[in-house]
Protein backbone atom coordinates (compact mmCIF):
# COMPACT_ATOMS: atom_id res chain seq x y z
CA UNK A 1 0.00 0.00 0.00
CA UNK A 2 1.36 3.13 -1.21
CA UNK A 3 0.14 7.04 -0.50
CA UNK A 4 -0.27 8.46 -3.80
CA UNK A 5 -1.43 12.57 -4.36
CA UNK A 6 -4.05 13.06 -7.51
CA UNK A 7 -3.67 16.66 -8.14
CA UNK A 8 -6.93 17.63 -11.16
CA UNK A 9 -8.56 20.86 -11.45
CA UNK A 10 -11.13 18.54 -12.92
CA UNK A 11 -13.10 16.98 -9.92
CA UNK A 12 -14.88 13.95 -11.95
CA UNK A 13 -11.29 13.14 -13.50
CA UNK A 14 -9.62 13.62 -10.05
CA UNK A 15 -12.46 11.42 -8.56
CA UNK A 16 -11.90 8.61 -11.07
CA UNK A 17 -8.57 8.50 -10.69
CA UNK A 18 -8.28 8.63 -6.68
CA UNK A 19 -10.94 5.82 -6.51
CA UNK A 20 -8.76 3.25 -8.85
CA UNK A 21 -5.96 3.85 -6.84
CA UNK A 22 -7.93 3.44 -3.89
CA UNK A 23 -9.30 0.00 -5.31
CA UNK A 24 -5.95 -1.11 -5.67
CA UNK A 25 -5.36 -0.59 -2.58
CA UNK A 26 -3.51 2.70 -1.85
CA UNK A 27 -4.37 5.51 0.03
CA UNK A 28 -5.13 8.81 -1.85
CA UNK A 29 -4.90 12.47 -1.21
CA UNK A 30 -6.72 14.54 -3.60
CA UNK A 31 -5.62 18.39 -4.43
CA UNK A 32 -7.48 20.54 -6.91
CA UNK A 33 -4.96 23.16 -7.76
CA UNK A 34 -0.96 23.35 -7.82
CA UNK A 35 -0.95 25.30 -5.13
CA UNK A 36 -2.67 23.44 -2.48
CA UNK A 37 -0.25 20.35 -3.44
CA UNK A 38 2.56 22.56 -2.95
CA UNK A 39 1.75 23.55 -0.10
CA UNK A 40 0.37 20.27 1.00
CA UNK A 41 4.08 18.73 0.27
CA UNK A 42 5.92 20.96 3.04
CA UNK A 43 4.27 18.64 5.41
CA UNK A 44 3.69 15.52 3.90
CA UNK A 45 5.27 13.66 0.88
CA UNK A 46 3.45 11.09 -1.13
CA UNK A 47 5.28 8.03 -2.56
CA UNK A 48 3.63 8.88 -5.80
CA UNK A 49 1.90 11.89 -7.50
CA UNK A 50 -0.41 11.74 -10.39
CA UNK A 51 -0.52 15.92 -11.17
CA UNK A 52 -2.28 17.12 -14.52
CA UNK A 53 -0.47 19.18 -16.73
CA UNK A 54 -3.16 21.81 -17.70
CA UNK A 55 -4.79 23.71 -14.47
CA UNK A 56 -5.30 27.11 -13.79
CA UNK A 57 -2.88 29.44 -11.74
CA UNK A 58 0.01 26.98 -11.34
CA UNK A 59 -0.28 24.67 -14.25
CA UNK A 60 1.26 21.27 -13.67
CA UNK A 61 4.33 21.55 -15.31
CA UNK A 62 5.38 24.46 -13.19
CA UNK A 63 4.21 22.36 -10.10
CA UNK A 64 6.83 19.43 -11.80
CA UNK A 65 9.53 21.97 -12.49
CA UNK A 66 9.67 22.91 -8.90
CA UNK A 67 8.75 19.16 -7.33
CA UNK A 68 11.86 17.76 -9.23
CA UNK A 69 14.66 19.87 -7.59
CA UNK A 70 13.64 19.52 -3.71
CA UNK A 71 11.78 15.59 -3.96
CA UNK A 72 13.86 13.76 -6.34
CA UNK A 73 12.91 10.27 -5.13
CA UNK A 74 9.42 11.64 -5.56
CA UNK A 75 7.96 10.04 -8.47
CA UNK A 76 5.68 11.59 -10.68
CA UNK A 77 3.26 10.87 -13.27
CA UNK A 78 1.64 13.33 -15.77
CA UNK A 79 -1.86 13.60 -17.01
CA UNK A 80 -2.68 15.11 -20.32
CA UNK A 81 -5.80 15.74 -21.60
CA UNK A 82 -5.15 18.32 -24.93
CA UNK A 83 -2.95 15.65 -26.58
CA UNK A 84 0.09 18.73 -26.75
CA UNK A 85 3.31 17.15 -27.69
CA UNK A 86 5.04 19.72 -26.39
CA UNK A 87 3.92 19.71 -23.66
CA UNK A 88 4.77 16.35 -22.65
CA UNK A 89 8.09 16.62 -24.21
CA UNK A 90 8.75 19.46 -22.04
CA UNK A 91 7.45 17.38 -18.42
CA UNK A 92 9.46 14.47 -19.89
CA UNK A 93 12.54 17.03 -19.91
CA UNK A 94 11.70 18.51 -16.52
CA UNK A 95 12.04 14.47 -14.74
CA UNK A 96 8.52 13.16 -15.13
CA UNK A 97 8.99 9.68 -14.74
CA UNK A 98 5.30 8.73 -16.67
CA UNK A 99 2.64 10.18 -18.37
CA UNK A 100 -1.33 9.64 -19.06
CA UNK A 101 -3.99 10.12 -21.80
CA UNK A 102 -6.86 11.48 -20.51
CA UNK A 103 -9.56 9.88 -20.00
CA UNK A 104 -7.83 7.19 -18.38
CA UNK A 105 -10.31 4.41 -18.98
CA UNK A 106 -8.01 1.41 -19.26
CA UNK A 107 -7.48 0.46 -15.26
CA UNK A 108 -5.14 -1.60 -15.84
CA UNK A 109 -3.14 0.44 -18.08
CA UNK A 110 -3.46 2.67 -15.11
CA UNK A 111 -2.50 0.19 -12.25
CA UNK A 112 0.68 -0.94 -14.61
CA UNK A 113 1.43 2.41 -14.59
CA UNK A 114 1.45 3.08 -11.05
CA UNK A 115 3.29 0.11 -10.32
CA UNK A 116 6.16 0.90 -12.28
CA UNK A 117 6.22 4.49 -11.14
CA UNK A 118 6.29 2.80 -7.33
CA UNK A 119 8.86 0.09 -8.40
CA UNK A 120 11.24 2.55 -10.08
CA UNK A 121 11.00 4.96 -7.05
CA UNK A 122 11.69 1.78 -4.88
CA UNK A 123 14.74 1.01 -6.88
CA UNK A 124 16.01 4.16 -6.99
CA UNK A 125 16.10 4.02 -3.03
CA UNK A 126 17.47 0.85 -2.92
CA UNK A 127 20.43 2.01 -5.79
CA UNK A 128 20.76 4.69 -3.36
CA UNK A 129 21.19 2.98 -0.23
CA UNK A 130 23.35 0.41 -2.08
CA UNK A 131 25.73 3.56 -3.08
CA UNK A 132 26.41 4.45 0.48
CA UNK A 133 26.76 1.04 1.36
CA UNK A 134 29.33 0.19 -1.58
CA UNK A 135 31.11 3.29 -0.08
CA UNK A 136 31.91 1.99 3.14
CA UNK A 137 32.84 -1.38 1.77
CA UNK A 138 35.46 0.41 -0.64
CA UNK A 139 36.69 2.72 2.29
CA UNK A 140 37.16 -0.55 4.56
CA UNK A 141 39.41 -1.78 2.42
CA UNK A 142 37.82 -5.32 3.23
CA UNK A 143 38.45 -8.01 0.29
CA UNK A 144 35.50 -9.95 1.35
CA UNK A 145 32.97 -7.39 1.70
CA UNK A 146 34.46 -6.22 -2.04
CA UNK A 147 33.09 -9.65 -3.23
CA UNK A 148 29.95 -9.70 -1.84
CA UNK A 149 29.67 -5.71 -3.50
CA UNK A 150 30.35 -7.43 -6.76
CA UNK A 151 28.00 -9.90 -6.23
CA UNK A 152 25.63 -7.59 -5.59
CA UNK A 153 25.77 -4.84 -8.47
CA UNK A 154 26.34 -7.94 -10.97
CA UNK A 155 22.47 -9.22 -9.56
CA UNK A 156 21.57 -5.68 -9.75
CA UNK A 157 22.69 -5.36 -13.27
CA UNK A 158 21.30 -8.60 -14.53
CA UNK A 159 17.86 -10.05 -15.85
CA UNK A 160 17.33 -12.35 -13.21
CA UNK A 161 14.79 -14.78 -15.98
CA UNK A 162 16.97 -14.43 -19.15
CA UNK A 163 20.44 -14.09 -17.59
CA UNK A 164 20.67 -10.64 -20.07
CA UNK A 165 21.56 -7.45 -18.78
CA UNK A 166 18.41 -5.50 -17.54
CA UNK A 167 18.14 -1.79 -18.41
CA UNK A 168 20.60 -0.17 -15.84
CA UNK A 169 23.40 -2.15 -17.04
CA UNK A 170 21.76 -1.42 -20.87
CA UNK A 171 22.03 2.10 -20.54
CA UNK A 172 25.36 1.77 -18.29
CA UNK A 173 26.66 -0.23 -21.88
CA UNK A 174 25.17 2.34 -24.44
CA UNK A 175 27.37 5.19 -22.48
CA UNK A 176 30.31 3.72 -23.04
CA UNK A 177 29.64 2.65 -26.50
CA UNK A 178 28.49 6.25 -27.54
CA UNK A 179 31.69 8.04 -25.50
CA UNK A 180 33.69 4.60 -27.51
CA UNK A 181 32.45 5.71 -30.85
CA UNK A 182 32.84 8.93 -30.78
CA UNK A 183 36.31 8.71 -30.07
CA UNK A 184 37.12 6.11 -32.72
CA UNK A 185 34.69 7.97 -35.33
CA UNK A 186 32.64 4.95 -36.35
CA UNK A 187 29.38 4.18 -35.96
CA UNK A 188 26.75 2.54 -33.86
CA UNK A 189 23.20 0.92 -34.39
CA UNK A 190 21.13 0.43 -31.48
CA UNK A 191 17.76 -1.75 -31.83
CA UNK A 192 14.79 -1.75 -29.71
CA UNK A 193 12.61 -4.66 -30.29
CA UNK A 194 9.01 -6.08 -29.35
CA UNK A 195 8.14 -9.88 -29.71
CA UNK A 196 4.93 -9.56 -31.42
CA UNK A 197 1.36 -10.61 -30.05
CA UNK A 198 3.42 -11.60 -26.65
CA UNK A 199 -0.06 -10.56 -24.74
CA UNK A 200 -1.62 -13.59 -27.29
CA UNK A 201 1.13 -15.76 -25.80
CA UNK A 202 0.63 -14.75 -21.98
CA UNK A 203 -3.10 -15.07 -22.24
CA UNK A 204 -4.02 -18.16 -24.34
CA UNK A 205 -0.68 -20.54 -22.68
CA UNK A 206 -0.20 -19.03 -19.32
CA UNK A 207 2.22 -16.91 -18.08
CA UNK A 208 5.05 -20.05 -17.36
CA UNK A 209 4.78 -20.64 -21.32
CA UNK A 210 5.49 -16.78 -21.82
CA UNK A 211 8.69 -16.78 -19.67
CA UNK A 212 9.91 -20.19 -21.29
CA UNK A 213 9.59 -17.71 -24.51
CA UNK A 214 11.55 -14.78 -23.35
CA UNK A 215 14.30 -17.22 -22.15
CA UNK A 216 14.24 -18.83 -25.66
CA UNK A 217 14.53 -15.93 -27.06
CA UNK A 218 16.90 -14.68 -24.83
CA UNK A 219 19.37 -17.44 -25.84
CA UNK A 220 19.03 -17.49 -29.67
CA UNK A 221 19.68 -12.99 -29.24
CA UNK A 222 22.81 -14.27 -27.34
CA UNK A 223 24.82 -14.90 -30.24
CA UNK A 224 24.88 -11.21 -31.55
CA UNK A 225 27.09 -10.80 -28.78
CA UNK A 226 29.78 -12.78 -30.39
CA UNK A 227 30.31 -9.92 -32.26
CA UNK A 228 31.07 -7.17 -29.37
CA UNK A 229 27.55 -6.09 -28.87
CA UNK A 230 25.06 -6.36 -26.48
CA UNK A 231 21.97 -7.61 -25.86
CA UNK A 232 19.75 -6.75 -22.73
CA UNK A 233 16.16 -7.15 -21.71
CA UNK A 234 15.35 -4.11 -20.85
CA UNK A 235 11.46 -4.45 -20.14
CA UNK A 236 8.33 -7.25 -20.06
CA UNK A 237 8.73 -8.34 -23.66
CA UNK A 238 11.11 -5.62 -24.91
CA UNK A 239 14.99 -6.60 -25.91
CA UNK A 240 17.66 -4.55 -27.16
CA UNK A 241 20.87 -4.37 -29.27
CA UNK A 242 23.85 -2.08 -29.18
CA UNK A 243 25.84 -2.88 -32.29
CA UNK A 244 28.98 -1.02 -32.01
CA UNK A 245 32.33 -0.29 -34.51
CA UNK A 246 29.96 -0.17 -37.81
CA UNK A 247 31.30 0.97 -41.02
CA UNK A 248 28.43 1.38 -42.83
CA UNK A 249 24.65 1.01 -43.24
CA UNK A 250 24.70 -2.34 -44.90
CA UNK A 251 25.83 -3.88 -41.35
CA UNK A 252 22.49 -2.64 -39.85
CA UNK A 253 20.28 -4.21 -42.75
CA UNK A 254 22.60 -7.65 -42.13
CA UNK A 255 21.84 -7.32 -38.06
CA UNK A 256 18.09 -6.76 -38.89
CA UNK A 257 17.90 -9.93 -41.94
CA UNK A 258 19.69 -12.10 -38.89
CA UNK A 259 17.88 -11.17 -36.14
CA UNK A 260 14.54 -12.28 -38.18
CA UNK A 261 16.35 -15.36 -39.47
CA UNK A 262 17.16 -16.53 -35.31
CA UNK A 263 13.05 -15.56 -34.91
CA UNK A 264 12.16 -17.91 -37.83
CA UNK A 265 12.21 -21.23 -36.19
CA UNK A 266 8.85 -21.44 -34.00
CA UNK A 267 9.49 -22.85 -30.48
CA UNK A 268 7.99 -25.87 -28.87
CA UNK A 269 6.66 -25.60 -25.69
CA UNK A 270 5.17 -28.54 -23.41
CA UNK A 271 3.95 -29.80 -27.21
CA UNK A 272 2.63 -26.42 -28.27
CA UNK A 273 4.04 -24.82 -31.26
CA UNK A 274 4.93 -21.21 -30.75
CA UNK A 275 5.39 -19.07 -33.55
CA UNK A 276 7.58 -16.09 -33.42
CA UNK A 277 8.69 -12.67 -34.73
CA UNK A 278 9.93 -9.33 -33.56
CA UNK A 279 9.31 -5.82 -34.95
CA UNK A 280 12.19 -3.45 -34.59
CA UNK A 281 13.60 -0.02 -34.35
CA UNK A 282 16.68 1.22 -35.27
CA UNK A 283 19.00 4.41 -34.92
CA UNK A 284 22.11 4.67 -36.41
CA UNK A 285 24.79 7.37 -34.16
CA UNK A 286 25.62 9.69 -35.10
CA UNK A 287 22.99 10.35 -37.88
CA UNK A 288 20.31 9.76 -35.43
CA UNK A 289 21.40 11.62 -32.52
CA UNK A 290 23.35 13.44 -30.62
CA UNK A 291 23.58 11.48 -26.65
CA UNK A 292 22.38 8.27 -25.07
CA UNK A 293 18.69 10.28 -24.87
CA UNK A 294 18.21 10.74 -28.29
CA UNK A 295 19.13 7.72 -29.70
CA UNK A 296 16.57 6.22 -27.51
CA UNK A 297 13.40 8.68 -28.23
CA UNK A 298 14.15 8.30 -32.08
CA UNK A 299 14.79 3.98 -31.65
CA UNK A 300 11.21 4.38 -29.59
CA UNK A 301 9.99 6.21 -32.95
CA UNK A 302 10.94 3.76 -35.19
CA UNK A 303 9.86 1.20 -33.24
CA UNK A 304 6.38 2.02 -32.76
CA UNK A 305 6.10 2.71 -36.95
CA UNK A 306 7.40 -1.15 -37.36
CA UNK A 307 4.84 -2.00 -35.07
CA UNK A 308 2.22 0.18 -37.07
CA UNK A 309 3.59 -1.74 -40.29
CA UNK A 310 2.79 -5.17 -38.89
CA UNK A 311 4.31 -7.99 -37.03
CA UNK A 312 8.25 -8.96 -37.98
CA UNK A 313 8.96 -5.57 -39.70
CA UNK A 314 12.24 -3.39 -39.12
CA UNK A 315 12.54 0.42 -39.65
CA UNK A 316 15.00 2.57 -39.28
CA UNK A 317 14.66 6.28 -37.79
CA UNK A 318 14.05 9.21 -40.13
CA UNK A 319 12.97 12.91 -39.60
CA UNK A 320 9.86 11.89 -41.62
CA UNK A 321 9.28 8.77 -38.80
CA UNK A 322 9.35 11.79 -35.86
CA UNK A 323 6.29 13.76 -38.23
CA UNK A 324 4.82 10.02 -38.34
CA UNK A 325 4.78 10.05 -34.79
CA UNK A 326 3.80 12.71 -34.00
CA UNK A 327 0.30 12.64 -36.39
CA UNK A 328 0.05 8.94 -34.55
CA UNK A 329 0.08 10.87 -31.13
CA UNK A 330 -2.78 13.01 -32.04
CA UNK A 331 -5.08 10.39 -34.27
CA UNK A 332 -4.15 8.67 -30.98
CA UNK A 333 -5.79 11.24 -28.75
CA UNK A 334 -8.78 11.45 -30.68
CA UNK A 335 -10.25 9.02 -31.92
CA UNK A 336 -11.64 7.04 -28.92
CA UNK A 337 -14.01 9.69 -28.91
CA UNK A 338 -14.96 9.68 -32.47
CA UNK A 339 -17.28 6.83 -32.29
CA UNK A 340 -18.99 8.97 -28.85
CA UNK A 341 -19.17 12.39 -31.45
CA UNK A 342 -20.43 10.32 -34.29
CA UNK A 343 -17.45 11.05 -36.62
CA UNK A 344 -17.33 7.94 -38.36
CA UNK A 345 -19.25 7.17 -41.17
CA UNK A 346 -19.93 4.08 -43.65
CA UNK A 347 -19.26 4.80 -47.05
CA UNK A 348 -20.23 2.32 -50.00
CA UNK A 349 -18.12 1.09 -53.29
CA UNK A 350 -20.18 -1.04 -55.80
CA UNK A 351 -19.16 -4.33 -56.80
CA UNK A 352 -20.52 -5.14 -60.59
CA UNK A 353 -21.69 -8.31 -62.48
CA UNK A 354 -19.20 -8.44 -65.05
CA UNK A 355 -21.64 -10.05 -67.89
CA UNK A 356 -24.46 -7.98 -67.01
CA UNK A 357 -22.73 -4.55 -65.36
CA UNK A 358 -25.25 -4.82 -62.92
CA UNK A 359 -24.65 -3.63 -59.15
CA UNK A 360 -24.58 -6.87 -57.27
CA UNK A 361 -23.09 -5.53 -54.28
CA UNK A 362 -21.34 -3.62 -52.05
CA UNK A 363 -18.27 -2.99 -49.82
CA UNK A 364 -18.68 -1.08 -46.69
CA UNK A 365 -15.58 1.08 -45.99
CA UNK A 366 -15.03 2.73 -42.90
CA UNK A 367 -14.30 6.99 -43.15
CA UNK A 368 -13.31 9.39 -40.27
CA UNK A 369 -14.14 13.11 -40.39
CA UNK A 370 -12.44 14.29 -37.57
CA UNK A 371 -13.94 17.70 -35.99
CA UNK A 372 -11.07 18.12 -33.51
CA UNK A 373 -8.10 17.55 -36.09
CA UNK A 374 -9.98 19.30 -38.61
CA UNK A 375 -9.98 17.09 -41.52
CA UNK A 376 -10.77 13.69 -43.20
CA UNK A 377 -8.44 11.37 -41.19
CA UNK A 378 -7.43 8.43 -44.20
CA UNK A 379 -7.91 4.81 -43.56
CA UNK A 380 -4.51 3.74 -43.57
CA UNK A 381 -3.56 6.58 -40.95
CA UNK A 382 -6.38 5.42 -38.22
CA UNK A 383 -7.26 2.17 -38.51
CA UNK A 384 -3.16 1.07 -37.80
CA UNK A 385 -4.02 3.51 -34.39
CA UNK A 386 -7.39 1.68 -33.75
CA UNK A 387 -5.26 -1.78 -33.92
CA UNK A 388 -2.79 -0.47 -31.55
CA UNK A 389 -4.74 0.67 -29.01
CA UNK A 390 -7.12 -2.16 -28.96
CA UNK A 391 -10.51 -0.51 -30.49
CA UNK A 392 -10.25 -1.98 -33.56
CA UNK A 393 -13.04 -4.56 -32.08
CA UNK A 394 -15.74 -2.14 -30.98
CA UNK A 395 -14.66 -0.29 -34.00
CA UNK A 396 -15.47 -3.01 -36.51
CA UNK A 397 -18.66 -4.04 -34.77
CA UNK A 398 -19.82 -0.54 -34.76
CA UNK A 399 -19.22 -0.68 -39.22
CA UNK A 400 -21.05 -3.88 -39.21
CA UNK A 401 -24.16 -2.91 -37.52
CA UNK A 402 -24.17 0.59 -39.20
CA UNK A 403 -23.40 -1.43 -42.65
CA UNK A 404 -26.56 -3.77 -41.93
CA UNK A 405 -28.73 -1.17 -40.38
CA UNK A 406 -28.35 1.11 -43.80
CA UNK A 407 -28.27 -1.40 -46.64
CA UNK A 408 -32.14 -3.17 -45.16
CA UNK A 409 -34.17 -0.58 -47.91
CA UNK A 410 -31.45 -1.62 -50.46
CA UNK A 411 -32.35 -5.45 -50.21
CA UNK A 412 -36.14 -4.70 -50.18
CA UNK A 413 -35.59 -3.36 -53.40
CA UNK A 414 -32.94 -5.26 -54.87
CA UNK A 415 -32.96 -8.89 -52.86
CA UNK A 416 -30.02 -10.20 -54.95
CA UNK A 417 -27.51 -7.37 -53.60
CA UNK A 418 -24.79 -8.66 -50.90
CA UNK A 419 -22.85 -6.58 -48.68
CA UNK A 420 -19.25 -7.15 -47.77
CA UNK A 421 -17.58 -5.89 -44.63
CA UNK A 422 -13.68 -6.10 -43.55
CA UNK A 423 -12.87 -8.47 -40.41
CA UNK A 424 -9.39 -7.10 -39.31
CA UNK A 425 -7.14 -9.56 -37.75
CA UNK A 426 -7.65 -8.68 -33.54
CA UNK A 427 -11.26 -9.09 -34.85
CA UNK A 428 -11.35 -12.29 -35.99
CA UNK A 429 -8.70 -13.39 -33.15
CA UNK A 430 -11.99 -12.12 -30.98
CA UNK A 431 -13.31 -15.36 -29.30
CA UNK A 432 -16.88 -13.74 -29.55
CA UNK A 433 -16.64 -12.85 -32.89
CA UNK A 434 -19.31 -15.42 -34.12
CA UNK A 435 -21.72 -14.33 -31.14
CA UNK A 436 -21.36 -10.69 -31.66
CA UNK A 437 -21.95 -11.32 -35.47
CA UNK A 438 -24.73 -13.33 -34.66
CA UNK A 439 -26.47 -10.69 -32.47
CA UNK A 440 -25.67 -7.72 -34.48
CA UNK A 441 -27.93 -9.73 -37.41
CA UNK A 442 -30.90 -10.66 -35.01
CA UNK A 443 -31.14 -6.81 -33.78
CA UNK A 444 -30.64 -5.12 -37.19
CA UNK A 445 -32.86 -7.75 -39.03
CA UNK A 446 -29.81 -8.22 -42.13
CA UNK A 447 -30.14 -11.62 -43.23
CA UNK A 448 -27.19 -13.60 -43.16
CA UNK A 449 -27.31 -14.80 -46.58
CA UNK A 450 -26.80 -11.46 -47.84
CA UNK A 451 -23.76 -10.67 -45.62
CA UNK A 452 -19.68 -11.79 -46.88
CA UNK A 453 -17.06 -11.03 -44.25
CA UNK A 454 -13.52 -10.41 -45.52
CA UNK A 455 -10.37 -11.43 -44.51
CA UNK A 456 -6.87 -10.78 -45.53
CA UNK A 457 -4.73 -14.05 -45.94
CA UNK A 458 -2.38 -12.74 -43.29
CA UNK A 459 -5.23 -13.66 -40.47
CA UNK A 460 -4.75 -17.08 -41.09
CA UNK A 461 -0.98 -17.21 -39.80
CA UNK A 462 -1.31 -17.39 -36.00
CA UNK A 463 -3.51 -20.92 -36.16
CA UNK A 464 -4.95 -22.33 -38.88
CA UNK A 465 -6.92 -24.89 -36.81
CA UNK A 466 -8.38 -21.82 -35.23
CA UNK A 467 -9.54 -19.98 -38.78
CA UNK A 468 -11.48 -22.87 -40.25
CA UNK A 469 -13.52 -23.29 -37.45
CA UNK A 470 -14.44 -19.37 -36.95
CA UNK A 471 -14.87 -19.70 -40.54
CA UNK A 472 -17.47 -22.88 -40.36
CA UNK A 473 -19.11 -21.71 -37.99
CA UNK A 474 -19.90 -18.10 -39.91
CA UNK A 475 -20.67 -20.30 -42.99
CA UNK A 476 -23.22 -22.43 -41.26
CA UNK A 477 -25.10 -19.57 -40.39
CA UNK A 478 -25.21 -18.76 -44.01
CA UNK A 479 -22.43 -15.84 -43.98
CA UNK A 480 -19.98 -15.70 -47.00
CA UNK A 481 -16.36 -15.60 -46.82
CA UNK A 482 -14.12 -13.36 -49.13
CA UNK A 483 -10.12 -13.19 -49.21
CA UNK A 484 -9.32 -9.59 -49.88
CA UNK A 485 -6.21 -8.73 -51.58
CA UNK A 486 -5.47 -12.44 -52.94
CA UNK A 487 -1.74 -12.67 -53.53
CA UNK A 488 -0.37 -10.17 -51.37
CA UNK A 489 -0.57 -12.10 -48.10
CA UNK A 490 0.09 -15.73 -46.87
CA UNK A 491 -0.37 -17.02 -50.14
CA UNK A 492 -0.53 -20.39 -49.48
CA UNK A 493 -2.91 -22.33 -52.04
CA UNK A 494 -3.43 -25.16 -49.40
CA UNK A 495 -5.85 -23.21 -47.27
CA UNK A 496 -7.77 -22.35 -50.33
CA UNK A 497 -8.95 -26.59 -49.91
CA UNK A 498 -9.30 -26.67 -46.49
CA UNK A 499 -11.23 -23.18 -46.10
CA UNK A 500 -14.71 -22.76 -46.97
CA UNK A 501 -14.10 -19.41 -48.63
CA UNK A 502 -16.78 -18.54 -51.22
CA UNK A 503 -14.67 -15.17 -53.27
CA UNK A 504 -11.12 -14.56 -53.92
CA UNK A 505 -10.56 -10.54 -54.52
CA UNK A 506 -7.94 -10.21 -56.68
CA UNK A 507 -5.34 -7.20 -55.59
CA UNK A 508 -5.72 -3.95 -57.27
CA UNK A 509 -1.84 -4.25 -57.66
CA UNK A 510 -2.40 -7.11 -60.35
CA UNK A 511 -4.97 -4.98 -62.03
CA UNK A 512 -3.29 -1.60 -62.18
CA UNK A 513 -0.83 -2.95 -64.86
CA UNK A 514 -3.43 -4.53 -66.93
CA UNK A 515 -3.31 -4.29 -70.35
CA UNK A 516 0.89 -3.40 -70.58
CA UNK A 517 2.20 -5.43 -67.79
CA UNK A 518 1.67 -9.06 -69.35
CA UNK A 519 2.61 -10.49 -65.73
CA UNK A 520 -0.08 -9.39 -64.27
CA UNK A 521 -2.60 -9.82 -66.51
CA UNK A 522 -1.06 -13.93 -66.29
CA UNK A 523 -1.51 -13.38 -62.35
CA UNK A 524 -5.39 -12.48 -63.12
CA UNK A 525 -5.32 -15.59 -65.47
CA UNK A 526 -3.83 -17.96 -63.28
CA UNK A 527 -6.26 -16.77 -59.93
CA UNK A 528 -9.33 -16.78 -62.29
CA UNK A 529 -8.70 -20.95 -63.49
CA UNK A 530 -7.31 -21.66 -59.97
CA UNK A 531 -10.76 -20.29 -57.94
CA UNK A 532 -13.41 -21.31 -60.62
CA UNK A 533 -11.65 -25.28 -60.53
CA UNK A 534 -12.35 -24.91 -56.75
CA UNK A 535 -16.17 -23.47 -57.03
CA UNK A 536 -14.94 -19.87 -55.84
CA UNK A 537 -16.07 -16.91 -57.52
CA UNK A 538 -13.81 -14.12 -58.54
CA UNK A 539 -13.65 -10.57 -57.99
CA UNK A 540 -11.05 -7.90 -59.52
CA UNK A 541 -10.51 -4.88 -57.55
CA UNK A 542 -8.75 -1.29 -58.41
CA UNK A 543 -10.33 -1.49 -62.23
CA UNK A 544 -9.94 2.09 -63.56
CA UNK A 545 -10.45 1.75 -67.32
CA UNK A 546 -13.18 0.16 -69.74
CA UNK A 547 -10.24 -1.90 -71.35
CA UNK A 548 -9.35 -3.35 -68.14
CA UNK A 549 -12.95 -3.76 -67.53
CA UNK A 550 -13.14 -5.90 -70.68
CA UNK A 551 -9.71 -7.85 -70.62
CA UNK A 552 -11.02 -8.97 -66.29
CA UNK A 553 -14.35 -10.13 -68.47
CA UNK A 554 -13.14 -11.88 -70.79
CA UNK A 555 -11.20 -13.98 -68.76
CA UNK A 556 -13.31 -15.04 -66.68
CA UNK A 557 -13.65 -12.55 -63.60
CA UNK A 558 -17.35 -12.70 -62.24
CA UNK A 559 -17.58 -9.52 -60.55
CA UNK A 560 -15.70 -6.37 -60.85
CA UNK A 561 -15.02 -3.02 -58.52
CA UNK A 562 -13.28 0.23 -59.04
CA UNK A 563 -13.03 3.74 -59.72
CA UNK A 564 -14.43 3.32 -63.01
CA UNK A 565 -18.29 2.68 -61.78
CA UNK A 566 -17.98 4.43 -58.68
CA UNK A 567 -15.34 5.52 -55.66
CA UNK A 568 -16.88 4.45 -52.31
CA UNK A 569 -19.52 7.41 -51.42
CA UNK A 570 -21.81 8.09 -48.47
CA UNK A 571 -25.26 6.31 -47.75
CA UNK A 572 -27.55 9.06 -49.51
CA UNK A 573 -25.56 9.07 -52.63
CA UNK A 574 -25.18 5.21 -52.78
CA UNK A 575 -29.19 5.54 -53.13
CA UNK A 576 -29.03 7.62 -56.05
CA UNK A 577 -26.28 5.16 -57.75
CA UNK A 578 -29.05 2.08 -56.92
CA UNK A 579 -31.47 3.80 -58.76
CA UNK A 580 -29.70 4.68 -61.91
CA UNK A 581 -29.55 0.76 -62.99
CA UNK A 582 -26.89 -1.07 -65.14
CA UNK A 583 -23.26 0.64 -64.98
CA UNK A 584 -21.91 0.35 -68.41
CA UNK A 585 -18.01 1.61 -69.39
Amino acid sequence: MASIMVVDDNVSVRESLALCLEDFGHVVVRHSSGEDALEALETDVPDLMLLDIMMPGISGLDVLERVVPRFPDLPVIMVSGDGDVADVAKAIRLGTWDYLMKPVTDVEMLRHAVDQALAKASLKRENREYRLRLEKLVNSQNDELRSISDSLRLERQMDGLTGLPNRVLFLDRLDMAVSMTRHNGTMLGLFLCDLDDFSYINGSLGHSVGNEVLVAVGNRLKDFENDGGTVARIGGDEFALILPGIVDRSAVFKTAEDLGKILSEPISMGGQRVDLSMSCGVVIFPDDGDDDDDLLTNAGVALQAAKISGKGSFRLFSQSLSQEAQSYFHVGAHIREAIDLDEFEVYYQPTVNARTGDINGMEALLRWRSSRLGRFVMPDEFIPVAEQLGIIIPLGEWVLRRACSQSLNWLELFPKLRLSVNLSARQFSDPALVSKVEQILQETGFPCGSLDMELTENVFVKSEDRAVEVMNNLVRRGIGISIDDFGTGYSSMAYLKSFPVRRLKIDRSFVSGIPDDKGDLAIAEAVVTLAHSLGKEVVAEGVETAEQMRILGAIGCDVLQGYLFSPPIPHDRFDILLSGGPIRS
